[in-house]
């Protein structure tokens, strides 16, 4: 695995430290406005800590070269691990942080804890880039495309959509929201409207983790 930090100033000292490990494949730019910048705001507004760094932890793709976004970081300086942990934990999750993500605390005798939190279910969609009709490809408009699953999720009353995020082999959008479930009986339904949906890769992130299919691959167009 690789990790892409970046170190913000550390103005002042707090008791303990910590480091969030956000589970879902946001480009550091979304993971600083949605979760790191209104963090930092609310921590330091009530003296409770700051955010003092972030990082995105990749991981291999199975085609050589690519990556995946295993986790988005942000890393913390808290004035302790009560009021100030349970503040950080409601601001992200209000913000929408996914099942799957964990915060490793380290307070001041040096003893690490690992929390998990998050309550937002995911659909992570990977389109085939490679095999398609290449008319497919050519007559793709991604604004349009985004502005149309927008409103294929009743504009954010199903879940919200970001990306698309791009390899070699496939591009990802994904879905926010209450329900991976519901997110997908939308989904599924896309193809006829959208041929780019044809053989996409669909992975579900769900809060019962145990629960399948996992994952499901949309068909190609009859």
């Amino acid at each position: 695995m690789n990790n892409e930090f970046r170190k913000f100033e550390k103005k002042q000292e707090f008791a303990c430290s910590a480091d969030v490990y956000l589970k879902e494949q946001v480009v550091p730019i979304d993971r600083d406005t949605r979760y790191g910048e209104p963090l930092g705001k609310v921590l330091r507004r009530t003296k409770l800590g700051d955010v003092v760094g972030a990082g995105t932890t990749l991981c291999a793709r199975e085609e050589p070269g690519e990556k995946d976004i295993e986790y988005a970081e942000l890393h913390l300086v808290l004035a302790n691990l009560d009021s100030a942990l349970k503040l950080v934990i409601d601001e992200l999750t209000n913000r929408g942080a996914p099942v799957g993500s964990y915060i490793d605390c380290l307070d001041p005798s040096d003893k690490n804890r690992e929390i998990p939190f998050g309550d937002t279910e995911l659909l992570n969609v990977f389109l085939d880039n490679a095999s398609l009709p290449l008319e497919i490809y050519e007559n793709m408009d991604t604004a349009t495309f985004m502005a149309g699953l927008q409103r294929a999720l009743r504009s954010g009353k199903d879940g919200k959509v970001y990306g698309p995020r791009a390899w070699t082999s496939e591009v990802l959008v994904y879905f926010a929201g209450d329900s991976a479930d519901r997110m997908y009986s939308i989904v599924e339904k896309l193809p006829s409207e959208f041929p780019i949906f044809q053989n996409a890769r669909v992975v579900f992130q769900r809060r019962d983790s145990s629960k399948e299919p996992k994952t499901i691959r949309l068909p190609f167009n009859q």
